[in-house]
């Protein structure tokens, strides 16, 4: 069985009920902590709810990581910075903090700089949609 197996065996495990938790050093202790997270996240957002990006980015919330039992993952590997959780599982997705239509952008992430990227990239996706 691979890690990524066990660790999904696990997580069903916790979701149907059968674990009352993970294990103590999932999250931290082990330098597999954030790959765990990782890996779960993956499977919560593609293999169990079936989501693409866009729909990640309309409805992701820290709500979402609480219902499926992922928010001490969010928590104890991220200390509740959810946009590094999302971006570093899905680094194909490329995607910027401002997206997540539901979940607020890192404290002190709006300089001049970000803010001068959020405005080429939303000019940009408002001429492609035209």
């Amino acid at each position: 069985m691979t890690h990524e197996n066990y660790i999904v065996s696990i997580y069903l495990e916790v979701l149907t009920g059968k674990r009352s938790r993970f294990p103590i050093d999932t999250w931290t202790g082990t330098p597999e902590g954030k790959l765990n997270a990782q890996q779960l996240l993956r499977y919560l957002i593609l293999e169990k709810l079936s989501m693409n990006r866009k729909t990640l980015c309309q409805t992701f919330n820290l709500s979402l990581l609480k219902e499926y039992k992922l928010d001490r993952a969010l928590q104890k590997a991220y200390k509740y910075n959810i946009f590094p959780y999302v971006s570093e599982s899905f680094p194909e997705w490329e995607l910027n903090p401002w997206e997540l239509q539901k979940s607020r952008v890192p404290v002190g992430f709006w300089t001049e700089e970000q803010t001068a990227k959020a405005t080429r990239w939303l000019f940009t996706k408002v001429k492609l949609e035209q």
